[in-house]
């Protein structure tokens, strides 16, 4: 049997397809885990899934037997398209309501289409990733944080950065965001790292780190 590599992406797997071709990924006993189909034409498709469970793969109708290749570093993806984290990349952070009056009321009404373009416009200006964050005490942001990402996701394919300070809300980013992507954010204090890594670990995302402990900031 033929044999085909799949990247460890670490949370998920990169796999080759051709547009308009299908893919199954099956475990040892060829029960299907994950299918995947590449409608865009784009050369990468890109799905979460346990990665050490997949054996075999059906591509195009032929079965292969899979080779596990680990990628060490730093990838972020959206249902179509992934980033490498290796030099300086552009993450866009005009979605944050902090001194930002219409987003403000886009988000108190609602109005998630002028979220939208204001996302596309950052991707036109050059963002690699752009950042989410919903945060108001007018709202309830547990609710919206996975809304806003949904709506996004139905829109746009470059991946998203979910940025909250409500564990809740941060968490319900994670758990409803379609692919691989980063929480903002943790520092070096016990109770930040206590309730934000178990949440990454389970949902396999990156992570933010900020060089701040119970001490303040380093002096280098």
């Amino acid at each position: 049997m033929e044999k085909v590599k799949i990247t460890d992406l670490g949370g998920g797997a990169k796999v080759i397809l051709n547009k308009g071709w299908e893919a199954t990924l099956e475990d040892d006993k060829k029960n299907s885990i994950t299918r995947l189909v590449n409608i865009t034409g784009m050369q990468w498709v890109v799905k979460q899934v346990d990665v050490t469970q997949i054996k075999y793969a059906k591509i195009g109708g032929k079965l292969y037997k899979v080779e596990i290749e680990k990628n060490n570093s730093c990838v972020v993806c959206s249902p179509s398209k992934f980033v490498e984290i290796k030099a300086p990349t552009v993450i866009g952070e005009r979605l944050n309501p902090t001194g930002r009056k219409l987003l403000k009321e886009s988000l108190i009404n609602e109005n998630l289409d002028y979220i939208i373009n204001l996302g596309l416009e950052q991707i036109e200006g050059g963002a690699d990733i752009l950042n989410v964050n919903v945060g108001l005490p007018d709202i309830d942001e547990k609710k919206m944080m996975p809304k806003v990402i949904k709506e996004m996701q139905s829109v746009m394919d470059v991946p998203l950065q979910v940025d909250s300070s409500n564990i809740e809300a941060l968490e319900q980013g994670l758990r409803y965001y379609n692919g691989k992507t980063i929480a903002n954010s943790v520092n070096g204090k016990e109770e930040s790292l206590n309730a934000i890594l178990p949440i990454v670990k389970k949902y396999g995302a990156c992570i933010v780190g900020l060089t701040l402990d119970e001490k303040g900031i380093p002096s280098t």
